[in-house]
């Protein structure tokens, strides 16, 4: 059975519009699709962020990594982010929930 982006969100009690938009950016699972706005808790956070490359667990190895080799350029390749993004998980810019 086909069902329209927007049927999708009408059945699910969310605007067609928030159903086609989560599409346009690359969600692409009903569970994704379909979320409800209140389980990201308002705010889009680390994993719940459609472009995110780390996930929980390799942000905590990441910190863990920092405090024995202290390079944020070669974790940064170890993860295939740059030596900035290290940098702001260590020091706690982003990923501050966890």
């Amino acid at each position: 059975m086909l069902i329209t982006l927007t049927e999708l969100g009408e059945l699910h009690g969310l605007l067609p519009k928030v159903v086609i938009d989560r599409h346009k950016r690359g969600d692409r699972t009903i569970e994704r699709l379909t979320r409800p706005y209140k389980d990201m808790g308002g705010v889009r956070k680390g994993e719940t962020l459609h472009l995110s490359k780390l996930d929980e667990k390799s942000v905590l190895e990441i910190r863990e990594l920092y405090k024995k080799e202290n390079n944020y350029s070669k974790i940064g390749r170890m993860y295939g982010v740059s030596h900035a993004t290290i940098r702001h998980i260590v020091k706690r810019h982003t990923w501050k929930h966890i």
